[in-house]
């Protein structure tokens, strides 16, 4: 009531509690105050704190409000809302994504978005996305990881033979654990391949690496491909 409205006319450690409090109500009124904070609140934490705030709220009108959300120009305040959205599983929250994919230039955003598309098997314009990504480079090749992730949580066997070319790309930019995990999403993808001689080889290749976090990476690897001719 006037308590939480005082606050939020207050200093900045006022206004996220007031946040963190509506956070605890689901009521119109409540959704259209948290809109209005991360619509004009002149500090980011304030913002960030009022994003989280209509994630833990829920419904539809929090959706809706972080769905038209989107164009914050701090990264910090986008990337908490592209978190909360991304929690949402309803086409309103994964259209809102998909075109913020299509204009977001911050790489670590991106890659959070496209982590998403995982949860999105048989969608031929994720598929594209997905290759498209995957191809990409991008600082620690956060792009192609994230990429990666999302192939291997639609278990879509198909890009096997281009995750393959792309760890064998420019493997020193990939930090190592980021390359150990795509080793792995490499042999749990070709695990069922009549064929898998050439991931196999490559796998095998990479167990003497000097790394010992890219070593164990492939040793894992080497079991999910779970191809005799490898024991």
């Amino acid at each position: 009531g006037d308590m939480l409205k005082k606050q939020l006319k207050g200093d900045v450690i006022g206004r996220m509690l007031a946040a963190q409090k509506l956070g605890e109500r689901s009521d119109h009124e409540s959704v259209e105050m948290l809109k209005g904070l991360l619509a004009t609140d002149a500090f980011h934490a304030v913002r960030t704190e009022a994003a989280r705030a209509l994630k833990k709220i829920g419904n539809d009108e929090a959706r809706s409000v972080l769905a038209g959300s989107l164009n914050q120009p701090d990264a910090r305040v986008r990337r908490e809302v592209v978190e909360a959205l991304s929690a949402f599983p309803h086409d309103e929250a994964r259209l809102a994504l998909w075109k913020q994919a299509q204009a977001e230039k911050n790489p670590l955003i991106l890659a959070s978005i496209i982590r998403t598309w995982g949860a999105r098997p048989g969608d031929t314009e994720v598929a594209a996305a997905l290759r498209k990504h995957l191809a990409s480079t991008s600082y620690s090749e956060e792009i192609a990881n994230a990429a990666i992730a999302a192939l291997r949580a639609q278990d879509d066997s198909s890009a096997a033979p281009a995750i393959l070319a792309r760890l064998q790309q420019n493997p020193a930019n990939f930090d190592s654990r980021s390359y150990a995990s795509a080793l792995d999403a490499l042999g749990f993808l070709a695990r069922k391949d009549k064929d898998r001689s050439a991931i196999r080889r490559f796998l095998a290749q990479q167990l003497n690496h000097p790394k010992l976090s890219i070593r164990a990476g492939a040793a894992k690897a080497l079991g999910t491909l779970k191809d005799p001719a490898a024991i």
